[in-house]
């Protein structure tokens, strides 16, 4: 019994982990996102007089709407994938304390301990893999959103 609870708590470990992983890849894309969309709207002004003396191109005005679009969806999804998530922990403590007063059998406290820990973990898993999905999403978004400003970047430069 011993064996199948130490099992059961490195997976929920394990989760545990991945679910701190997410949250300082949120905190880098967030630091990323925000700093090319700082840059952008820092040097707007600039921005706005090298389009202004630009011919009639649209081309450089587009690229920079959808990298301004993207750049604030990629936001959007890492601000969603950081909210506060309700993650389930393994025992509740007016549990323990009634155990403790019936003197439980060791194999019977295993039990139960191995119950709350795959519970904890049903609902701590789909939380994660929404995390990890928004973020994932929002990775794509910040790169199409940067590869769309480098363009913008180039077509004012030629």
């Amino acid at each position: 019994m011993k064996e199948q609870y130490e099992y059961i708590e490195k997976q929920f470990r394990d989760e545990l982990n991945r679910e701190e992983g997410l949250h300082k890849k949120a905190q880098i894309y967030f630091s990323i996102a925000s700093l090319v969309l700082t840059a952008l709207l820092f040097k707007l002004k600039d921005i706005e007089s090298i389009l202004s003396d630009l011919p009639n191109s649209c081309m450089p005005k587009v690229f920079l709407i959808i990298s301004i679009v993207f750049i604030f969806s990629s936001l959007f999804f890492i601000g969603w994938s950081i909210k506060i998530h309700n993650y389930k922990r393994p025992s509740n403590l007016k549990t323990l304390r009634s155990e403790a007063r019936e003197r439980i059998s060791t194999e019977k406290f295993y039990s139960h301990r191995i119950i709350d820990f795959k519970k904890a973990m049903e609902k701590n898993i789909p939380v994660n893999d929404s995390r990890a999905l928004k973020l994932k999403i929002s990775l794509i978004l910040l790169l199409t959103g940067y590869l769309s400003s480098l363009i913008f970047i180039i077509t004012i430069i030629l």
